[in-house]
């Protein structure tokens, strides 16, 4: 049969599916319920197959419609109810929290909790980005003395980012305190995805008059973290 005939019987037999079942198709179903009606003769899960699609790795999704021939570019994926579910975009899941309560004076020279500086999330894409704002002032009470603040990310129990405040510094024999705020804008965090994780802030002081520490005004000046998933 040629290319010509072969057309025209594709043609015919699809008009003639459509006009006998009212525009139902079946794929092993004579009698096609809805648009598309696929079965099969096995007993069980009855499955489609497209060749060339990515599969994730073991204990992740893995029947997953991709964009690319690499399964970082998943656009519709099934979950774990077998529900089919597109693509999280990035906002989301958007997790975030203001500081308060009574006011925190940090002297450590290792990292401690900030107190109200916890998020327990659980993330729905493999890098999630965190920004943050601690505001204060390093109460200096004596002459030619200094201090700085450290300001700890802790990802699940492992540290994984320092941000270092100016040197509040105090040179004349009256006293007086360095204020002083520490900011961080969209810093990567790898998590993964589905697995809950706790993102939390810590803090630690050093300098000539450490022992002074860091206090976190939360009455009078606003501090917050806020995780972009």
């Amino acid at each position: 049969m040629n290319y010509a005939k072969s057309l025209l019987l594709t043609i015919a037999v699809f008009f003639f599916i459509s006009q006998s079942y009212a525009q139902n198709v079946g794929i092993g179903e004579s009698n096609p319920q809805q648009k598309l009606h696929i079965d099969g003769d096995d007993a069980g899960i009855q499955t489609i197959r497209v060749e060339d699609m990515a599969v994730t790795a073991a204990g992740t999704n893995d029947a997953e419609l991709a964009t690319t021939n690499s399964t970082a570019g998943k656009a519709v994926y099934a979950d774990a109810n077998g529900d089919l579910a597109v693509r999280y975009v990035y906002g989301d899941n958007v997790q975030s929290t203001v500081m308060s309560g009574a006011s925190q004076n940090i002297t450590s020279g290792t990292l401690v909790d900030i107190n109200g500086a916890s998020i327990t999330f659980t993330p729905r894409h493999s890098v999630v980005y965190l920004s943050f704002s601690i505001s204060g002032y390093n109460p200096l009470t004596a002459s030619d003395n200094s201090s700085w603040f450290v300001v700890g990310v802790d990802n699940g129990g492992s540290n994984v980012g320092n941000f270092l405040s100016l040197t509040a510094e105090n040179d004349d024999v009256t006293g007086s305190s360095g204020a002083a705020t520490i900011t961080a804008a969209h810093f990567p965090l790898t998590v993964t995805p589905g697995v809950p994780v706790t993102i939390k802030l810590q803090g630690r002081n050093g300098g000539v008059s450490s022992t002074e520490g860091f206090t976190i005004d939360k009455a009078n000046y606003t501090s917050y973290m806020t995780i972009w998933d």
